[in-house]
């Protein structure tokens, strides 16, 4: 064991982050086992665990424990994009507004733009435990958990229990992120459990909102959240590259481009 150990650390050293489920392989071992083995490490002084798996120390990014929850690679990347993206959201919001958040990390950046905002009243529904974190003691904020089966992936509820609770509420606006948008079929998603809630979260809001930063657009997908005919807005940063933008036109998308102040950008 402690020869174990003494690799995953130097690994850790070595290659600056590494994930769980790599070094289960690598090893042999469950990835109960690995945990304990970082949470064993951690208190050494030896790495800094995050989400999903550890990283070096001198790499470590001064986060929140709000973005300690994320998958490394989520909570860190397109940061500017996001915050973009979620300074228009937040200006979508009316005064006594309903409004459900999702448990993606566009969301969360959402939920972060509320705490600076003006808003002298809203309530918030969310699936995710880094937005109620988030959202938690602000004056202005009316704050409902959705309950369900914790996600393993990202830090939130998902599943049928999750979908029920958000279908048992009618939202002025919702907001989610994605795992993807192809302009041909519509919103897709990976997992079955994410698509169920998203799907809920469509149906229960006046108002849908997609927060997609522009690395989202044509990949690949398993299923399909729903056509693009039924986003009230897509907005994305205006990274979004011209092929995308023309697709986008012919699909007749709604999609909105921001700049780094979250302004609107002509398509």
């Amino acid at each position: 064991m402690q020869d174990r150990r003494e690799k995953i650390a130097r690994i850790v050293e070595t290659e600056g982050k590494v994930e769980v489920t790599t070094l289960s392989r690598q090893f042999g071992c469950s990835v109960v086992t690995i945990r304990s083995d970082l949470r064993a490490l951690e208190e050494e002084g030896k790495l800094h665990r995050v989400f999903g798996g550890a990283e070096r120390i001198e790499a470590a990014p001064a986060l929140t424990v709000a973005e300690r929850a994320f998958p490394y690679s989520s909570i860190q990347h397109q940061v500017k994009e996001k915050t973009a993206i979620a300074r228009y959201a937040v200006r979508q919001i009316s005064n006594n507004d309903l409004i459900i958040l999702d448990d993606s990390s566009s969301a969360y950046y959402l939920a972060k733009e509320i705490t600076r905002s003006a808003l002298p009243h809203i309530s918030v529904f969310t699936n995710s435990i880094t937005v109620a974190y988030t959202l938690y003691g602000q004056p202005n904020v009316d704050l409902f958990m959705i309950g369900g089966n914790v996600s393993t992936s990202t830090p939130g509820t998902v599943g049928d229990e999750a979908a029920d609770g958000f279908r048992n509420i009618h939202a002025d606006k919702g907001f989610i992120g994605v795992h993807g948008i192809n302009l041909d079929v519509g919103i897709t998603s990976i997992t079955s459990s994410t698509l169920k809630v998203k799907q809920a979260i469509l149906k229960a809001s006046d108002r849908l909102y997609v927060l997609a930063d522009s690395t989202k657009y044509d990949g690949g997908y398993i299923s399909v959240v729903c056509p693009i005919s039924e986003i009230s807005e897509i907005v994305t940063d205006d990274g979004l590259g011209a092929r995308e933008r023309q697709k986008a036109k012919e699909a007749g998308a709604a999609l909105v481009l921001v700049d780094e102040k979250g302004e609107v950008r002509q398509a």
